[in-house]
């Protein structure tokens, strides 16, 4: 044609593809999933050193004993003082 290429209009850009139903919005994006995680992940536990410490083997009893003779002392204590609160 005879028209000069200064008063062409720009080239239209490339017209978008048509929706289907372009009154519908666009759907949601998907909520995000948290992956399974794997195992590797996970560090197992180590079982924790306990140091074993040279006891009797009645060590438990011992204690136990020991325990016992200390309640009974403070219970006769207690009966003492509330015989010597009677008594008075």
């Amino acid at each position: 044609s005879a028209v000069p290429a200064s008063d062409q209009a720009p080239a239209p850009a490339p017209a978008r593809p048509a929706r289907l139903h372009p009154q519908s919005p666009p759907p949601p994006p998907p909520s995000p999933v948290i992956p399974p995680r794997s195992r590797r992940a996970r560090p197992v536990p180590s079982p924790v050193q306990v140091p074993i410490l040279p006891q009797h083997p009645d060590f438990r009893l011992d204690q136990a004993l020991e325990q016992q003779r200390q309640i009974l002392l403070r219970f006769r204590d207690f009966q003492a003082e509330i015989d010597r609160l009677i008594t008075r």
